[in-house]
């Protein structure tokens, strides 16, 4: 009850029906708790019928939800588009090198991060956005500045260095803001 937000994240353990991050956003919405939903198959296609707060797929994700391979830009703004209509409120597309597309139905961005070296891997950069999503969502960022912020921090994640408050600082200075195509 006391809750600020919910995070639903990966996929459902086994023995429990692919419903149930829906069936947890309608309960969160009782008590007017805001929920971020990043899983994917059909665990996210119920969990959007639920109309979360957030919705946090790649791009791959992306392409199951609308049944359509996404080879541009274009594309993943109409696929986000979609979406958007169904009744979500916000959507952030993390898409690897691409950055991540940041859309609500006001405004859409892509932001692109510097070009990096990636000394590991890139699994868990996903993650790391969402943790940074909780925090700027508590903080109250708008949207370009929870976008910027986000972005730093999968960048740096990704790129092995520290998240602090200086290299998140270093970072947003780098990224590329690309206002994207109207969503109305």
């Amino acid at each position: 009850k006391k809750a600020k937000f919910l995070i639903l994240s990966g996929s459902v353990p086994k023995g429990i029906s692919s419903d149930i991050y829906q069936e947890l956003i309608l309960m969160a919405k009782k008590y007017d708790v805001k929920t971020i939903l990043d899983t994917s198959g059909t665990p996210l296609r119920l969990g959007i019928e639920s109309n979360p707060y957030l919705i946090k797929p790649n791009l791959f994700e992306l392409s199951n939800l609308v049944d359509k391979k996404l080879t541009s830009t274009s594309d993943v703004y109409q696929a986000i588009h979609t979406i958007l209509n169904k009744g979500i409120k916000n959507i952030i597309v993390s898409a690897g090198e691409q950055g991540a597309f940041f859309a609500n139905k006001e405004k859409g961005y892509q932001i692109v991060p510097p070009e990096i070296k990636v000394p590991y891997t890139t699994v868990g950069a996903g993650d790391s956005m969402v943790a940074g999503l909780a925090i700027a969502i508590d903080e109250g960022y708008g949207f370009l500045q929870m976008a910027k912020f986000v972005t730093s921090i999968a960048t740096l994640y990704v790129s092995g260095k520290d998240i602090n408050q200086e290299n998140i600082a270093e970072i947003k200075d780098r990224l590329e803001i690309v206002e994207g195509e109207h969503l109305k």
